[in-house]
């Protein structure tokens, strides 16, 4: 009798914990309002112990719908019948599942009864299920490698780094300004130019050009000259374009030119109109003649802003022969064996 007694206490309180975690538990039931499956079955959840929520479907049993029911109700399980299917879904720990469906294979009423109660049967133990399995644990984190000591620096040499390769040389610079090109007998102001172009990091090809913008008189009145320079030469900078200040060095070789126009007064013996006097008569006449020549430059570039930079240049050179200003065979000028010019331009140089 006692031991029967203790049967029946157990299974009590077996019941009441069952019945206790039903309370907690929320199935949503979905189906036609009128039909006689969805009200047997949300009857046998409530006879369990489970919060019932009715619904009435209209869009289907679906797997997005249910999910989007059960979501909506905050339920851990429903079911949903279409026709004479009734599907079984439980939320588990890695998501929701389709545990069954129920099929009601006769059209009588008994048979209908049969599925709504066993598709509960169904929702009850899978709930069950899911409480009785163990949270899972996660996976342990994999060992560390071992740390291999880095060799010291004294057991191998040590390359030093590369140093870095700055080019002195821009792309390209462009300047133009004025110029004064002097001479033993002549110096005259000029239009100066050059360009830059940069063929290596230490070395640039430059073209210049020193065309007179004026008249130098040998003879007042009678014979003025005008000189001028042109010539290709290679450029060194001795410091990195972005710097301050950047001297250049170079040399090339070129033209030199002299353009002369002498204008002569002679008396003639005659005189034209028959009066007997001396009349003055004027001839006139240019020309021009030029040599090869080779010269040496130097050059201080300022930094002012940006690409803009200002040049102070100065080149010595020579002629190849010297040019001479001949009137009527007499030599009046020379020009050329040494010769300079002395150059302030503005620049834009490009990287």
């Amino acid at each position: 009798m006692r031991r029967a007694l203790v049967v029946l206490g157990i299974a009590g309180a077996l019941l009441a914990t069952a019945e206790a975690r039903a309370a907690n538990r929320r199935v949503v039931v979905g189906g036609r309002e009128d039909d006689a499956i969805t009200a047997r079955v949300a009857k046998e959840l409530v006879a369990m112990g489970f919060e019932v929520v009715r619904l009435d479907v209209a869009e289907g049993c679906s797997r997005s719908a249910v999910a989007q029911r059960i979501r909506d109700a905050g339920a851990h399980a429903a079911t949903c019948t279409d026709g004479d299917a009734i599907g079984v879904w439980v939320i588990e720990p890695s998501g929701m599942r389709l545990r069954d469906v129920v099929v009601a294979r006769a059209l009588d009423e008994q048979e209908r009864d049969m599925a709504a109660v066993r598709a509960a049967e169904i929702a009850r133990a899978s709930l069950e299920l899911v409480d009785a399995e163990p949270e899972t644990a996660p996976p342990p984190k994999p060992a560390a490698p071992p740390v291999i000591a880095a060799p010291r620096a004294v057991d191998r040499p040590v390359a030093a780094p590369p140093k870095e390769k700055l080019s002195r040389v821009p792309a390209f610079v462009a300047g133009a300004g004025l110029s004064t090109v002097m001479g033993i007998d002549a110096s005259v102001a000029a239009f100066s130019a050059e360009a830059e172009i940069g063929i290596g990091r230490w070395l640039a090809i430059a073209p210049r050009l020193d065309l007179p913008i004026e008249w130098h008189d040998v003879q007042a009145g009678s014979l003025r000259v005008k000189p001028g320079f042109t010539g290709v030469g290679a450029v060194l900078p001795l410091a990195h374009p972005s710097a301050v200040v950047v001297p250049r060095l170079g040399a090339g070789l070129g033209v030199a030119w002299i353009d002369a126009e002498s204008t002569q007064t002679f008396a003639s013996q005659v005189a034209p109109d028959g009066s007997g006097r001396f009349v003055p008569v004027t001839r006139s006449g240019s020309d021009a003649t030029w040599s090869p020549a080779a010269y040496l430059s130097a050059a201080l570039s300022f930094r002012i802003a940006g690409p803009l930079r200002m040049t102070v240049d100065g080149a010595f050179g020579t002629t190849m022969n010297r040019l001479v200003v001949r009137v009527q065979d007499v030599d009046r000028a020379y020009w050329g064996a040494p010769f300079g010019a002395l150059a302030l331009r503005a620049e834009l140089l490009f990287r």
